[in-house]
């Protein structure tokens, strides 16, 4: 394992960007929009294949058709100037081998190839994009077996840096989270079909072992110094330095706590429970507000950058329609509901919604449609939701 040169990029570039949390769902994988000052980004999947749109015109600047397979991530770096693309098969009891399970970086104003990783899988961007995450099928693993590590590449040599024995290997097909926390120093994986945490020190390259039974739901801080767990009934707060438990806190919802997002000055906390209550949390006075508003087959929960609102996507696509809910931080409340994905934040109070033809900016406290551009679509193209 590379540790010294992991241990010297990280060092080299300790950022503070609002916190993201990547999780393997429709949401994530298929659709995500950038801004930055000088360029408006969606790259979503089409298909077996992926484009990337102009967010001002709506038109496509290109598409991708290099994968030999199905494309099942795309993502964006964190200064809007590279696209992400993974395609990937597992490796299955048929022994259907892939063609084509590899990451690729494009140049997201040209369409220009920059990196092609070979033999790997999932793909996301570290938060100051110099390097990708995503998994490697594990060593001695047979072709029918679809067992994983996680590993860690160069974002500009692809050179791969180094390789994570997870406890329970991973499966990249099934639902999986993984989040580095605000300085870049530790990573936590979990896989949601065995609800084990791993949790990693990128600087010396050793496993903090998490101090809890409950495996479901857990998420850094915003600072990222402490780990906020979804138990029974209960917040419980973790330290990520120690994995030990520092305080612990009861909500009034049922089950556990799903999702969970943090403002970015880590004052207010938002997320959902198993049956769609939606619960706001303030970390200065400890207390817990309940929506009257619920949500069906929720997925990820996004604050606005200025904390103020927060809005949910769930919905789809076996159940009700796919939509996105807008709530006040403060009082929990739902404010509106539209038809669509929110994809990425616009600004301080806005956010960007896309449905089965339209990229919408909304703002996020009244729900009103600042922006709505048609996109461009041709055929043999399928993109939308679901």
């Amino acid at each position: 394992m590379h540790w010294n040169r992991v241990n010297t990029i990280i060092r080299g570039s300790i950022v503070l960007l609002p916190l993201t949390v990547h999780a393997n769902t429709r949401n994530s994988l298929f659709r995500v929009y950038h801004e930055t000052p000088n360029s408006k980004s969606l790259v979503m999947v089409t298909g077996k294949n992926a484009a990337v749109w102009d967010g001002e015109t709506g038109k496509i600047r290109f598409r991708i058709t290099d994968h030999k397979e199905q494309i099942v991530r795309v993502g964006v770096s964190p200064d809007g100037t590279k696209a992400l693309t993974c395609s990937f098969i597992p490796p299955n009891q048929f022994r259907i081998l892939s063609k084509d399970n590899s990451i690729r970086l494009w140049d997201i104003k040209t369409g220009k190839p920059l990196l092609h990783i070979r033999n790997a899988a999932g793909g996301q961007f570290s938060n100051d994009g110099k390097r990708i995450y995503g998994f490697v099928h594990k060593e001695g693993a047979g072709p029918d077996n679809p067992s994983f590590d996680l590993a860690i590449w160069d974002s500009q040599t692809a050179q791969q840096l180094c390789t994570f024995v997870l406890r329970v290997p991973a499966s990249p097909e099934n639902p999986y989270f993984l989040q580095e926390n605000s300085d870049g120093s530790k990573l936590l994986f979990c896989q949601r079909s065995t609800n084990v945490f791993d949790l990693k020190d990128l600087v010396s390259g050793s496993r903090v072992e998490l101090d809890t039974r409950d495996r479901y739901g857990a998420f850094f801080s915003a600072n990222g110094n402490e780990i906020q767990l979804g138990a029974y009934q209960q917040l419980r707060i973790f330290s990520a330095m120690s994995g030990k438990e520092t305080k612990k806190f009861a909500y009034p919802g049922d089950r556990t706590l799903q999702r969970i997002a943090w403002t970015s000055d880590g004052q207010l906390l938002a997320g959902y429970d198993l049956y769609g209550n939606v619960l706001s949390y303030d970390h200065k006075t400890g207390k817990f507000t309940k929506s009257d508003t619920k949500v069906e087959v929720a997925d990820i929960v996004r604050f606005c950058r200025d904390g103020k609102s927060f809005v949910i996507n769930w919905g789809g696509p076996n159940s009700v329609p796919v939509q996105t809910s807008g709530f006040d931080a403060q009082t929990c409340k739902g404010i509106w509901t539209l038809r669509g994905w929110v994809v990425g934040l616009s600004g301080d109070d806005k956010a960007a919604l896309v449905d089965e033809r339209h990229l919408s900016i909304i703002h996020v406290p009244t729900g009103k449609v600042l922006r709505k551009v048609e996109l461009e679509k041709s055929p043999g193209d399928r993109f939308g939701l679901g």
